[in-house]
């Protein structure tokens, strides 16, 4: 099934139509070496607040659970999941959003767990919400909360299902690849350039997905819950294979020694955490991939 939503339109200010390069078909492999020389030679500097043409997808240090901040080509904005504390999310975007700006033209909640939508409590008392992307779930406590806060907002709310669509600007877009109680599969691509995100993923969805040939060699992945294991087995990294690895995790949850799990099938990929990287930019115009990181890590 196929549904499409769309963010607003074009905000950028007057410029040159994007030439936009030829897909890339060694994207993966320019991937690997741009992520290890951007690592070591950059340190992290606040967003450019005018849309700048190229996709950012932003993962954000909010220490326990994942949110993710994505910029669109026209300049857009997208909110996937806020972590557990909402001063801290608040503090991150204003940090990351323009003072003049204080909307989100979509919320996505990809998973209903405490450490993903905590977070996201009152947000609307600080940000206009446009319209907002849930799941199908009977989720209670902080997710129920979150529903209340959006009905009190007069904020739109759409049930996701597989193959729904967003249209982020310009032939990039976010797809709803697989859905369940707990969380989602949802990939971000444009042309060659492809994130799978994996809020709230559980055992049985990973488990659905293994044969899915729309998640082989993935230029990025943001593990669930933090890289764990038990929900990230050693047949789905392979599946993967993706080019760079990003893990959303607290101060102290896991050891600067990564898991087997993550480090044994997956050897020379680039892997960025935000207890150590700390916020993680991914920028791609659709062919290249440029990371820039809060911390760089001797």
């Amino acid at each position: 099934m196929e549904h499409g939503f769309s963010l607003p339109p074009d905000r950028r200010p007057g410029r040159a139509t994007l030439i936009r390069l030829r897909a890339d078909t060694d994207l993966r492999l320019r991937l690997s070496l741009t992520a290890l020389a951007v690592i070591c030679g950059l340190t992290w500097h606040k967003l450019a607040h005018q849309p700048d043409g190229d996709l950012h997808i932003t993962i954000l240090d909010v220490g326990e659970g994942d949110a993710v901040l994505l910029r669109s080509p026209n300049g857009g904005s997208v909110l996937i999941n806020g972590g557990s504390s909402p001063i801290r999310l608040t503090d991150l975007l204003n940090r990351y959003t323009s003072i003049f700006e204080r909307e989100l033209d979509w919320l996505i909640i990809g998973g209903t767990a405490y450490d993903q939508v905590g977070g996201l409590t009152r947000l609307s008392d600080h940000f206009v919400i446009r319209h907002s992307l849930i799941p199908r779930s009977s989720g209670k406590g902080s997710f129920q909360r979150v529903l209340e806060d959006l009905d009190e907002s007069s904020t739109p709310k759409t049930i996701y299902e597989p193959g729904h669509r967003l249209a982020l600007g310009d032939g990039a877009f976010l797809e709803f690849l697989s859905v369940s109680d707990s969380g989602a599969l949802i990939m971000v691509q444009w042309d060659s350039a492809r994130f799978l995100l994996a809020p709230g993923a559980d055992p049985d969805l990973i488990h659905d997905s293994l044969d899915d040939p729309r998640l082989r060699s993935v230029s990025a992945v943001l593990l669930p819950a933090g890289g764990y294991a038990a929900v990230n087995p050693n047949e789905w990294l392979t599946h993967l294979n993706p080019g760079v690895i990003l893990l959303s995790l607290r101060t102290g949850e896991m050891p600067a020694e990564l898991p087997k799990n993550i480090s044994g099938p997956l050897l020379n990929r680039s892997i960025l955490r935000t207890d150590i990287n700390g916020t993680i930019d991914l920028t791609t115009d659709g062919s290249k991939l440029w990371i820039e990181v809060e911390r760089v890590v001797d």
